[in-house]
């Protein structure tokens, strides 16, 4: 089952990565530095984010490509909140 992303997440978190799925949509495998690019975010909170959708079953580890390295696993977007950062 997908996770819901507007139920279980803030919504600037929910935001976030919902942005990070249309970018990375294409690219099947990233990393911290991918997530840190792809938001303009520092190192810990990449971590902290990735840790999040880790536990909620949305991004899935990836071996055999290096440390760090994830895909996600699907997800499910209800609405979009309007999230100024």
């Amino acid at each position: 089952m997908k996770p819901d992303i507007d139920n279980i997440f803030p919504p600037k978190t929910g935001h976030q990565i919902t942005k990070l799925a249309t970018k990375f949509r294409d690219q099947i495998i990233f990393g911290r530095s991918d997530v840190m690019n792809g938001l303009g975010i520092k190192a810990s909170r990449a971590s902290e984010l990735l840790r999040v959708m880790l536990v909620h079953q949305v991004i899935k580890p990836v071996t055999g490509h290096g440390k760090g390295k994830y895909i996600f696993s699907g997800f499910k977007v209800i609405k979009c909140h309007p999230v100024s950062f």
